[in-house]
């Protein structure tokens, strides 16, 4: 894990969730792993453009990395620097994109570099560790 840097993501409501990706067994909360579930873990941290600003108009994905045997559900946070934690990511190892728009009308005045915005183009990657505070941060370059 990483160390923090700026304006922290949290957690949605499950229902604002389930509704961005379209799919309501895509994401859930802790308490829902003991149904066969894979393990899940809390994770906060930071998104920030290379120079420093925070992004706070768009939202992370956590995606499971199948190639390194991540699997289970996507997690999505928002960008919001009065929430600071996700309660429910996979254990294991994830491919990450920051989306802008997600499931948003409005659109977003930040200009979010179009590489982090695809799963086959991010080089963002994190891991999720079980029983630990997961804290990561990310610097996006141009």
């Amino acid at each position: 894990s990483v160390t923090a840097l700026a304006a922290g993501w949290g957690n949605q409501s499950m229902m604002r969730r389930c509704a961005l990706v379209g799919v309501a067994t895509a994401l859930w909360a802790v308490g829902c792993n003991g149904n066969g579930m894979p393990p899940l873990a809390p994770a906060r941290g930071t998104v920030v453009l290379a120079d420093g600003t925070p992004v706070t108009e768009a939202f992370v994905v956590f995606t499971p990395d199948a190639s390194k045997g991540t699997t289970g559900p996507i997690a999505t946070a928002t960008l919001d620097p009065n929430r600071s934690q996700h309660d429910g990511v996979t254990v294991g190892h994830h491919v990450v994109t920051v989306e802008t728009n997600f499931g948003v009308t409005k659109p977003s005045k930040q200009r979010i570099p179009e590489k982090y915005l695809k799963r086959s183009t991010t080089p963002l990657k994190a891991e999720i560790l079980a029983g630990q505070s997961n804290s990561i941060d990310f610097r996006l370059q141009p």
